[in-house]
C-alpha cells in the first residue's frame, strides 16, 4: 500500500517521502497514530531545512560515534550450549542504553530479540540513512 509520510520516521523515511508499507502497518498503526496519508489526500507544505543543520548533522556524527564506542555486557541464565532461557530483547537492551545516557526508541533497534550467548550486533537507526552498529556480549550464569 503506498502512503505518503507525514513525519519522520526511523525505519520508513523523512516527511513527505512516498513509501510502500504492508497494508495492515498502514491501517492498524501509521493512519491511526497520523504518521502517514494516502496518496491523494495529502498537501505537504514547502520543506524547509532546519536553521542549524551543520550543529545537527554534527550533534548526529557524535552520537553515532558514542554509540558505536559503547560495549554493553549482559548475563543470562542459560544452557551448557550457550542457548540462553530468555532471550535479551529491545527493552533490555533500551534499559542499559539509558543508564549509559542514550535515549533510543524500540523501533530503532534490529535484531528483536538475542537468544545465544556471545558477541553480537544490534543495529540503532538514529534517522533516515544513519545508523550505529551497537556491540553486545551476553555471558551465560
Amino acid at each position: 500500500m503506498q502512503v505518503v509520510l507525514l513525519k519522520t520516521i526511523p525505519a520508513l523515511g523523512k516527511a513527505g517521502e512516498t513509501r510502500e508499507v504492508k497494508k495492515g502497518y498502514a491501517l492498524n498503526y501509521l493512519l491511526p497514530q497520523k504518521l502517514v496519508a494516502l496518496p491523494g489526500q495529502v498537501v505537504l507544505p514547502p520543506a524547509r531545512e532546519p536553521k542549524n543543520l551543520k550543529v545537527a548533522s554534527q550533534r548526529l556524527t557524535e552520537t553515532v560515534a558514542k554509540l558505536e564506542k559503547t560495549f554493553l555486557q549482559f548475563e543470562q541464565e542459560g544452557n551448557e550450549k550457550g542457548t540462553l532461557y530468555a532471550a535479551v530483547n529491545k527493552t533490555t537492551v533500551r534499559a542499559a542504553l539509558a543508564r549509559a545516557g542514550f535515549k533510543v526508541s524500540l523501533q530503532a533497534m534490529e535484531p528483536a530479540q538475542i537468544k545465544t550467548a556471545g558477541e553480537h550486533s544490534v543495529k540503532i537507526i538514529l534517522a533516515a540513512g544513519v545508523e550505529a552498529q551497537l556491540k553486545l556480549k551476553i555471558k551465560v550464569k
